[in-house]
């Protein structure tokens, strides 16, 4: 991916003298004469945006990234198979050519002709192959990173016309955090506003400080004094300081390059060794590190519905009597919340031990334009990314949505059913009422799950799963069938 930047200039252009005279009706202009002044030159106010940090610090920007590896990936499995067929084609060549000589009859020769040019035939196709997926890819790309880009170039604009900046060019720029405004961490700080944060912020110390006070073990390659300010996920790569992997399932689908991970000591051996603070208690030691000292939330009655100070609405957005909101959540257009829902409560997250700790829950909850939340659900927040519901989805009512969860665009969930935490469900899938999905669990796009089923497992792109434990419907109504004719 290119790493872009985008460069802001203030100035005040000066009055500047062609080096070739001006031409007048009646011949060159005149020279200026010694007692005309020439404005002072004024020094350039620059500020600028690492656009690839931003990619990588916002929900969308990890999302495309996540996007594009899946693509890539796909391709090259391609050729990879390509690859090996065309390793056997070779071997086979070279297998012929050794049996030939002076004495070799023409049809065999001919046979080995024949091979050599199926063989130049076929590599002519992969390398044709590989130049179609490089460009396939490079499309995909720009596709899935533009929006992104003009998006965080718009909000650059803004927060510069607000500084009063004149000039904006876009282009690739090195050298200008060192005398520049840099106005990233605002950009992210805008763009995270409307979208869900994966970095929390935590009061600033030393990893030996905080070893001091909880303990562990740390690798021998980490640096004591790394200072920790941000915490994020594991599963996704953002510019963090500490991440915490607790469990199998972090452990596998690590891809943070946070240069700290803390790591439950059951799946240690797990996690490959330098980055390691190692702590039998590593739960624990997260719900400590995250808890903080701030107030107890304010709410505001609204029209019944009581709104924290802290939760941010959208244009349009309809919120029923009885209805909770609590800070850090934030509500896209027109959204629409039922009577007696609750938005944006702590997560049920509990550490292991005596006595066990609630989690704090500091992600909060990203619900996109147009969704539509039934009387009585519950959005809990996020743990350390945020609860999502897509755009245009719809949840009836008594639909429960665990910590972490993301729900895709343009759903359907019908009344009653419910979501363990980190359950990932992609675009277009219908759910039926009193479906249960179990944690950590990802529903591929466009699937049907039916009511009452009981998901444990992922499910594959468009399936239609049924029964509990849920399987491939057509599966269980055979299974059905079976047993109703004994």
């Amino acid at each position: 991916m290119k790493a872009l930047r985008v460069l802001a200039v203030t100035m005040t252009l000066p009055l500047v003298l062609a080096a070739t005279p001006l031409l007048h009706a009646d011949g060159p202009a005149p020279a200026p004469s010694a007692s005309v002044k020439t404005p002072p030159k004024v020094k350039a106010k620059l500020a600028y945006v690492d656009v690839e940090r931003c990619l990588n610090e916002t929900e969308d920007g990890l999302r495309a990234k996540a996007a594009l590896r899946k693509f890539s990936d796909r391709r090259q499995m391609i050729i990879a198979q390509i690859e090996e067929r065309l390793k056997k084609e070779q071997e086979d060549l070279a297998d012929l050519a050794k049996n030939l000589g002076p004495k070799t009859p023409d049809a065999e020769r001919e046979k080995v002709r024949e091979a050599a040019l199926k063989y130049q035939k076929n590599l002519q196709h992969y390398n044709d192959t590989i130049k179609k997926m490089n460009n396939e890819i490079a499309a995909r790309e720009d596709e899935l990173y533009n929006p992104i880009e003009k998006k965080i170039r718009a909000i650059f604009k803004k927060i510069g016309e607000a500084e009063g900046f004149d000039l904006f060019i876009d282009r690739k720029y090195r050298g200008a955090g060192k005398s520049g405004l840099v106005l990233t961490d605002r950009v992210i700080r805008e763009y995270n506003w409307g979208k869900g944060s994966l970095v929390v912020e935590v009061a600033p110390r030393t990893l030996a400080e905080l070893q001091s006070q909880h303990g562990g073990a740390l690798d021998q390659e980490l640096d004591g004094q790394t200072v920790i300010r941000r915490v994020g996920p594991s599963d996704r790569d953002a510019e963090i300081d500490l991440a915490p992997v607790l469990h199998e399932r972090g452990a596998a689908r690590l891809s943070t390059s946070a240069p700290i991970l803390l790591v439950a000591k059951a799946v240690a051996s797990r996690v490959p060794v330098g980055r390691r603070w190692v702590h039998p208690q590593a739960d624990r030691v997260l719900a400590l590190l995250l808890s903080d000292d701030a107030p107890e939330p304010v709410f505001d009655e609204v029209g019944g519905a009581r709104i924290a100070r802290g939760a941010v609405l959208g244009e349009g957005v309809r919120i029923a009597p009885f209805a909770v909101v609590h800070p850090g959540a934030r509500l896209g257009a027109r959204v629409v919340v039922g009577e007696g829902a609750v938005i944006g409560r702590p997560g049920f997250g509990f550490t292991e031990g005596n006595p066990p700790l609630r989690v704090p829950h500091r992600a909060g909850v990203v619900i996109d334009d147009d969704v539509e939340i039934g009387a009585l659900c519950t959005v809990d927040a996020g743990i350390l990314s945020p609860t999502r519901i897509g755009a245009h989805s719809k949840l009836d009512a008594h639909v429960h949505v665990g910590h972490g969860v993301e729900i895709g665009a343009r759903c359907r969930i019908a009344a009653q059913a419910g979501f363990a935490g980190s359950v990932v469900v992609e675009d277009d899938v219908r759910i039926g009422g009193q479906a249960g999905i179990a944690d950590h669990v990802r529903i591929g796009r466009g699937a049907r799950i039916a009511a009452k089923a009981g998901v444990i497992g992922d499910v594959p792109e468009g399936a239609v799963f049924a029964g509990y434990p849920a399987v491939a419907r057509a599966r269980w109504l055979r299974g059905h069938a079976r047993l109703y004719r004994k």
